[in-house]
């Protein structure tokens, strides 16, 4: 669910950063008989793909209300454009704020709460050292900033009218585990 920065931008560890090393993570599926071995996609995809992912590898549709896509049709077409074209977002929350990063292409936005936005050409500065100054590129990212807010208001409304969920009591063993794992203080 992590990467990890080792002294990029100043970063070490995985708790708080944006910055690609600790986005970018390799997903490794297996599946003896329906999946090829060895074959290797470069695609970026979401964490909200992993669920329709396997569940499509289970025979199971998908719920309509399943955020993200099956990973599936990228073994038959690893540049798929669907996937090559669309965007991924990320997003940090400190306090009231967000900093939030969208990624779609070769392209990686940066919305932080107090700062104007960056935009990075990852093809050219993969360390993310040269914000671009470009107003058609910061446009387009404003856009799908804007995307990404009307989807989520979308998902909070169908929340509202869900029952609330029941918190999780935690054993002591987990308790201990997570602050050593950067999931809790």
């Amino acid at each position: 669910d992590h990467g990890e920065a080792f002294g990029e931008h100043g970063a070490a560890g995985h708790g708080f950063y944006l910055i690609d090393p600790v986005l970018r993570v390799p997903l490794i599926l297996r599946q003896p008989g329906a999946l090829p071995e060895g074959l290797r996609v470069a695609a970026a995809v979401s964490l909200v793909d992993v669920t329709p992912t396997i569940l499509a590898l289970a025979g199971i549709p998908a719920p309509d209300d399943v955020q993200g896509l099956s990973l599936l049709p990228l073994i038959s077409d690893p540049g798929a454009p669907r996937y090559r074209d669309r965007a991924i977002y990320s997003q940090r929350h400190h306090k009231t704020s967000a900093t939030i990063v969208v990624h779609r292409g070769d392209h990686k936005w940066v919305f932080p709460p107090e700062h104007p936005p960056s935009v990075f050409d990852l093809a050219t500065d993969p360390g993310e050292n040269r914000a671009l100054v470009d107003a058609s590129l910061l446009a387009e990212g404003e856009r799908l900033l804007e995307d990404y807010r009307a989807s989520n208001r979308v998902a909070l409304d169908q929340l509202k009218g869900s029952p609330p969920a029941q918190p999780t009591e935690l054993d002591e063993p987990t308790r201990e585990k997570l602050p050593r794992l950067g999931y809790a203080e």
